[in-house]
């Protein structure tokens, strides 16, 4: 007799990690940013900074990471706000993404 988790899929770690990247990537491709509540110092936030860079990869671009200390929206969660780097110029766009990272923080989770 099964107890019904035999049944549940386990996905390996790297899977996961690779899945997570080309939804960065889509994400990058569409809309410029990609956005993440994750807890902090968690291997979560490991994960999506490995996804991060290997999205970039898949773009052939650098990518940039921006986060709060703490998301007062989401308890016990942080926010990540992931966008390209600007490697045409060779310059980061700091100020740019500051303000894309103050706009994603103002909307309503």
């Amino acid at each position: 007799m099964s107890s019904g988790n035999d049944d549940v899929l386990r996905l390996d770690p790297i899977t996961v990690r690779q899945a997570l990247a080309e939804a960065i990537a889509d994400d990058l491709q569409r809309q410029g940013y990609h956005v993440a509540h994750v807890e902090g110092e968690s291997q979560e936030l490991i994960d999506l900074e490995w996804a991060a860079l290997t999205a970039g990869r898949l773009l052939g671009r650098k990518t940039v990471t921006y986060g709060t200390s703490a998301d007062r929206r989401i308890a016990g969660r942080v926010t990540v706000v992931l966008a390209p780097r600007n490697t045409a110029s060779g310059l980061d766009c700091t100020d740019g993404y500051l303000r894309l990272l103050q706009a994603v923080l103002a909307r309503p989770v």
